[in-house]
């Protein structure tokens, strides 16, 4: 309830409760509510209770007389993030970052494609733009970009979409300018032929296609916030989560050749008890559901899950806590059985994950990292 910059009066509210219309229709296409303040002289923030509607209607102008006798409200309770209050946290917060900002997808991911009779030459394999229904103007209309690029710099790379509960799919293959130990620069791009082909189409497509708002060049944007210099060099064994969805999922990366897209998020794990106990509770349902409170709501449910996470203050790792060596030997079990799993039929990520949960149910060992960590982060009461 307070907003003042040096620039700007000094403005403060007093906020009333809210109204969570969450499960009731607005009309509006996304999730919907309320809020109520008022200037005042002193500021109050947002209450914790809220008033929550709920109702479902055959339309959403039916008139007020007629839509009340279907429409029901009870005090309910949300999540409220308030600036600069300290709350507990888990101490892995600060260890894990979000991956790299690899868009637009048509300038980077590639499929490897047929070079012809006398192949693509030394070192180098011929790739194509990688092409999905998911593009959206103006990159969806971009011809696909071809060219015979140096092996070493087509990387595998994993996606939110790749990663299942333990385990993961095939990682999709980018096109990335990056050494060892660094992003490479202008000058050292076009030392490679193979790679500034690529890059100067890549570049120039950017160049035309961008806002025009936006002065940065394609090998900016990739290592944006330095989220891609900061994985480099590779750590051979990395725990990565999803950045988003319905359903977190955890599992750990021990190719040193792969980078990780924003999608997710991932911390360089040196020890395998450590990295597996990390997994067992980030894939547990007790941990989801103390998160999701926190997330935002959009048309599809809940979202983001970015370093919400961390809000659940679970402990780092002690080889010496029966509690934790117990989720790391149960979660060794879970990532053999999830490899597995049969997921060759499922059409989405969505439906492979699913088969993945239910595999793990059916054994047994999901319930059995469900109550250890249960023990490790209690339920709030």
């Amino acid at each position: 309830g307070k907003w003042m910059t040096a620039k700007s009066e000094h403005l403060t509210a007093d906020f009333s409760a809210s109204w969570d219309l969450a499960n009731v229709t607005t009309g509006f296409p996304m999730v919907s509510c309320v809020v109520f303040g008022k200037r005042s002289a002193s500021a109050t923030c947002l209450p914790s209770a809220t008033i929550a509607w709920n109702g479902r209607l055959a339309r959403a102008d039916i008139p007020w007389a007629e839509a009340k006798a279907k429409i029901t409200t009870s005090p309910g309770e949300i999540v409220a993030h308030v600036a600069g209050q300290e709350v507990p946290t888990s101490p892995y917060k600060d260890e894990f970052r979000q991956g790299a900002v690899l868009a637009p997808r048509v300038t980077l991911f590639v499929t490897e494609t047929s070079a012809g009779p006398l192949g693509p030459g030394a070192g180098r394999v011929a790739v194509t733009s990688h092409r999905s229904t998911l593009e959206k103007e103006p990159w969806k209309s971009i011809p696909s970009l071809t060219a015979r690029v140096e092996s070493k710099y087509v990387r595998p790379v994993y996606l939110g979409e790749t990663v299942l509960p333990f385990r993961s799919v095939d990682p999709r293959k980018a096109v990335l300018p990056i050494s060892g130990t660094e992003v490479l620069s202008e000058s050292e791009i076009a030392r490679d032929p193979g790679l500034a082909s690529w890059w100067e189409t890549a570049e120039s497509v950017w160049a035309k296609n961008k806002s025009p708002q936006d002065t940065s060049r394609l090998l900016d944007r990739i290592d944006y916030h330095g989220q891609l210099t900061a994985q480099l060099p590779l750590a051979r064994q990395r725990v990565v989560y999803t950045k988003a969805g319905n359903s977190l999922c955890a599992t750990i990366i021990r190719d040193p050749t792969a980078i990780v897209d924003t999608s997710l998020y991932w911390s360089a794990v040196p020890s395998v008890d450590e990295a597996a106990y990390l997994c067992a509770v980030l894939n547990s349902e007790a941990l989801l559901e103390r998160v999701k409170p926190l997330q935002t709501l959009g048309l599809f449910g809940a979202r983001h899950f970015d370093k919400y996470v961390f809000l659940v203050p679970f402990p780092k790792f002690d080889p010496t806590d029966r509690t934790h060596t117990l989720l790391a030997s149960l979660a060794s079990d879970a990532e053999q059985k999830a490899q597995a799993a049969d997921v060759s039929g499922a059409r989405t990520f969505q439906a492979a994950r699913k088969i993945v949960r239910a595999v793990l149910k059916a054994d047994g060992v999901g319930d059995a990292i469900e109550a250890a960590v249960a023990e490790l982060i209690p339920p709030v009461l």
